[in-house]
């Protein structure tokens, strides 16, 4: 279902910015469109629509740390995702959840910008969008290696 409702959210964003620029351009003299040109919308928002299904998967990923939150490893985990401009937002038998906390980053990812972090065993399940999963990671690499 989260693939679903990011795949709308994608596509929904990804309009109101296409209709946002054509309806700029035709305002201004950039382009010279007619409403009665309907394929090549319809072209346009198949083309979205395409890339809205991909998208969930293309940008949301899994990756699993060393980690062992029982034996002193949540200072590690709450240090990288701190210096990677998250805060801890809810903690529970589930794992950790974090959100950016820039309003302006939140916005860019649509509000759908959480990252969990989930305890397997001893080691740790980072999952999120593409981009704060591999900071956090480039943070939680830097303090592991200072910390050592």
């Amino acid at each position: 279902m989260n693939y679903f409702i990011r795949s709308v959210k994608f596509f929904c964003a990804a309009s109101v910015l296409a209709l946002l620029l054509i309806v700029a351009m035709v305002a201004t003299g950039m382009a010279a469109a007619e409403w009665n040109d309907w394929h090549r919308f319809a072209v346009l928002f198949g083309c979205l629509a395409l890339f809205a299904a991909v998208y969930p998967k293309l940008t949301f990923v899994a990756r699993l740390v060393a980690c062992d939150l029982v034996n002193g490893g949540k200072p590690v985990v709450l240090n990288a995702f701190s210096e990677a401009g998250y805060e801890l937002v809810g903690e529970g038998p589930d794992g950790m959840v974090f959100r950016p906390r820039k309003f302006g980053r939140r916005l860019r990812l649509l509000f759908d910008d959480e990252i969990r972090a989930v305890p397997q065993g001893d080691r740790l399940r980072i999952e999120g969008h593409r981009n704060g999963v591999y900071r956090v990671l480039q943070h939680w690499d830097a303090y592991a290696r200072y910390d050592a």
